[in-house]
């Protein structure tokens, strides 16, 4: 005869499983610590990465992601700043206020 606890058990394992799985529905996770590589076909190609280090809030009063770029050819390092709302993805640039005459 089965034990009643081994049934809760049984029935508790595969809900615990789909709790765990990665959200595939993030095309563009922005989690600290996430790292992509890329290549663009230009001549000569152009290998780049691009890791979130962290976040920060920005003069429009709104938290982004900082991003640090490294180009492998030149040995070039960059940061931008982005950060996503629902589905839109915006990228934070610091130009500066025209000067009237």
């Amino acid at each position: 005869m089965t034990s009643p606890y081994r049934i809760i058990l049984l029935i508790l394992i595969p809900f615990c499983i789909i709790n765990a799985q990665i959200d595939t529905t993030d095309w563009f996770p922005m989690q600290t610590g996430n790292y992509w590589e890329y290549m663009a076909w230009d001549s000569p190609p152009k290998y780049f990465s691009q890791k979130i280090v962290g976040d920060t809030l920005m003069p429009n009063g709104m938290t982004y992601k900082i991003i640090s770029e490294e180009y492998f050819n030149s040995y070039r390092q960059d940061e931008s700043y982005m950060r996503k709302d629902s589905n839109i993805v915006y990228k934070y640039f610091d130009i500066p206020q025209f000067v009237k005459r």
